[in-house]
């Protein structure tokens, strides 16, 4: 950045502020030693801008000195003193008629606001009547001079806040309501009545009237130093490198945003506060520097252990958070589903085990019974959205529903709390003889209504559930539909390579929006290297789900299938006896998907691919029906078998957005990267064997307790153990 420019900038940022004074001070400074400088620095001249002439000097410092001693109808008749062509004074700063007419509103407007300053404060003596009088004959007189259109060219800045209908009656309440001061600052510093952005960075003023005056008075200043400097003629600066008109307004404020969020970037172990916005005062001086991040390590990351749970007696396959971060399930091969109190270091408060429960009552009607003595192993569960239920599928085949709403009347299971029972297991059914059950969620609802299920298989089946069992929509009914899609599908162009995607199809649907979408169904090719699928191999591996998630509107279900490829569908409202679903897009990749998960704001989707891949997507194109596109990649672990779960992590609720992407691994290990970069922040030994799923507490920080939940995470492996993870114990 050169030397001129960052005067200029200077210059620039202190008019912003509303220090147009001292910006004029600085300017007639420069001005002056540029004269006693070689001819050949430019740098002074360009600095100086209107300065550098002696005329254009002299009209805006007189004008300055005017403003800041109040003197406003000195002001008006350096106005009226222009020529009829508008040239001022014979100088460099040629006026046009609508530049004039702005200016001298301005001062009038001004003038009005200090003697609102002072009717609060008591110091005036001019009555009501008097005051709205003024309003009539001189300031709405100079107002109706003004042509907007023009002025808007001109200065929009400026002139964007006028309202010809607004105007007068913003100024009318004024007097006759005239605020407190107490109240004064807010309101008079309000954009619609000072016509400029407050500034956050400027400190409260003193209940004082030479406070409020002094500052209306440098906002005067500098909207009469920018219309001004706008009618400049001077030549002078033309062969300068940089012009001080060229620089955009809070440019300074802009320059440090960017090299903030650049060294953010660069910083591979820094986290934002999760419950403020990126930007804030306190943000660490290496962050705002450009130096390097040295106050900022590995050990600083939420990846310290903090508890080890070994409550289960055979592998654990799945982890999961409750909704409201309040409590933690884990899911085991030993057919039971412990659940953990977050708050009270997570201590057991309840065991979901089937083998303890009367099933035979509680099965549904009309469902297949398989031998109810099978291994129970719990593949996946969901917690309801309120934390009432949760649904685990089983080895058995068997789906579960569990009534967990009365978990938190006992912090700790004993022995003697058999009479007492906790959690109780509401209904069980199946998808039918040898229909195996992998993922499940909830949809969300209100709590009024009747909470429903969606239900996937590996087995083609895709249906929705009340907690009671009972079957509300099958994605898969209309038969037909699916052959006609997968016939039009097989008619298309041949795929073109890009990016290890096959055959992106789109179909428009006004439905999932809210808004009509035009057009005919539009599909994309592109290629990953193989071959494509004819329809009857499709038409066979169709159904086979994997894993599935659903947008935070629950308008959308995302599948992962077994045939590598992701299908998102609309889901229509259940409360309707007709409603049916369509397939509104889909994607095919080169690999195995054996996870996939949605972002907290709904933007991108985290695939796991096997055998060493995980894929973040940008789905918020679906919203108009457009393609999803790849944005990131990570590489490092390794799932070359099993089903190995990911995740997003640390969501940074001001800006509603995860930092972090986590996997676990077939080699124990959990990998962490940066969501935006793609970068492996690091790599933590968590379990011996297998680490099968990860999990992050998303929102969880109790009102009134400085300790953060949701900065807590949790992993699970073959060893049998499920770990706590978090910020180094203080």
């Amino acid at each position: 950045m050169s030397h001129d420019f960052q005067l200029q900038l200077i210059r620039k940022t202190l008019e912003d502020l509303g220090h147009a004074p001292v910006a004029d001070m600085l300017a007639k400074r420069l001005a002056a030693n540029n004269d006693s400088s070689s001819t050949s620095d430019l740098w002074g001249k360009s600095v100086a801008g209107d300065y550098s002439h002696p005329k254009s000097q002299g009209i805006l410092s007189s004008l300055t000195e005017l403003v800041s001693d109040g003197d406003y109808e000195g002001a008006i008749r350096a106005f009226d003193s222009c020529h009829d062509e508008f040239d001022f004074a014979n100088s460099h700063l040629q006026l046009s008629a609508s530049q004039k007419a702005l200016c001298v509103y301005l001062v009038h407007r001004f003038a009005f606001l200090e003697k609102i300053v002072l009717k609060s404060f008591g110091q005036l003596q001019d009555t009501p009547e008097s005051l709205i009088k003024l309003l009539q004959n001189e300031v709405t007189n100079a107002y109706n001079s003004v042509d907007l259109t023009a002025a808007s060219a001109e200065a929009p800045n400026i002139a964007s806040f006028l309202s010809r209908e607004k105007e007068a009656s913003l100024l009318l309440a004024l007097v006759l309501q005239t605020p407190s001061p107490e109240d004064l600052e807010a309101q008079l510093f309000d954009p619609k009545v000072a016509l400029t952005e407050s500034h956050a960075s400027q400190a409260r003023l003193a209940l004082e009237p030479s406070a409020f005056l002094n500052r209306l008075r440098n906002v005067l200043s500098h909207f009469l130093h920018t219309i001004l400097s706008a009618g400049s003629n001077d030549k002078s600066r033309s062969s300068a490198q940089w012009s001080y008109h060229d620089i955009p307004p809070n440019c300074l404020d802009s320059l440090i945003r960017s090299a903030t969020l650049h060294n953010l970037l660069r910083s591979l172990y820094y986290l934002p506060p999760r419950t403020e916005p990126y930007f804030t005062d306190n943000l660490p001086i290496s962050m705002v520097l450009p130096s390097p991040l040295n106050d900022v390590s590995r050990d600083d990351l939420p990846i310290h252990l903090l508890h080890t749970l070994t409550d289960h007696t055979d592998e654990v396959w799945f982890t999961k958070f409750s909704p409201l971060g309040r409590f933690l399930a884990t899911g085991s091969l030993d057919g039971t589903c412990n659940i953990y109190d977050v708050q009270n270091g997570f201590a057991q408060i309840a065991e979901l085990d089937a083998n303890a429960e009367d099933q035979e009552s509680v099965f549904a009607s009309g469902t297949h019974k398989p031998a109810l003595d099978k291994k129970k192993g719990i593949i996946y569960f969901c917690w309801e959205p309120h934390e009432r239920y949760i649904v685990t599928c089983c080895l058995d085949t068997v789906i579960r529903v569990w009534h967990v709403e009365n978990i938190t009347q006992s912090k700790r299971i004993t022995r003697s709390m058999d009479d007492t029972k906790l959690t109780s297991l509401l209904c069980c059914f199946t998808l039918g003889e040898r229909m195996r059950t992998w993922p499940c969620e909830f949809l969300p609802y209100k709590k009024s209504a009747t909470p429903h299920f969606i239900v996937g298989s590996p087995d083609k089946v895709l249906k929705v559930f009340t907690v009671e069992g009972t079957e509300v929509l099958d994605f898969y009914s209309d038969a037909d539909e699916w052959l006609a899609v997968l016939d039009e599908e097989s008619t298309q162009p041949s795929a073109q390579n890009l990016s290890g995607i096959t055959g992106s199809y789109i179909r428009s649907d006004p439905d999932i929006s809210g808004s009509s979408a035009t057009g005919n169904d539009t599909t994309a090719n592109a290629a990953s290297g193989g071959d494509e699928k004819n329809s009857d191999t499709s038409l066979q591996q169709f159904h086979r789900i994997n894993d599935f998630a659903i947008t935070a509107n629950g308008k959308v279900l995302i599948t992962a299938n077994n045939d590598k490829q992701v299908f998102f569908y609309k889901i229509p409202d259940l409360f309707d006896p007709a409603a049916t679903t369509s397939r509104i897009a889909s994607l095919s990749l080169n690999g195995r998907l054996t996870s996939c998960t949605v972002s907290a704001d709904f933007k991108y989707m985290l695939l796991s691919i096997a055998p060493e891949e995980l894929q973040l997507w940008d789905i918020s194109p679906l919203e108009q029906y457009q393609r999803p596109f790849l944005k990131q990649k990570f590489v490092g672990q390794s799932q070359a078998t099993y089903m190995v779960r990911s995740c997003f992590g640390y969501l940074n609720v001001a800006e509603n957005k995860e930092e972090l992407i986590l996997s676990g691994s077939d080699d124990g290990n959990i990998y962490i990267w940066k969501l935006e970069t793609g970068q492996l922040v690091t790599r933590i030994r968590g379990h011996h064997g297998l680490c099968n799923s990860v999990d992050w507490n998303r929102f969880y920080k109790p009102a009134g307790q400085g300790k953060d939940y949701g900065m807590l995470w949790s992993s699970v492996g073959d060893d049998k153990l499920v770990k706590i993870w978090g910020p180094k114990a203080s």
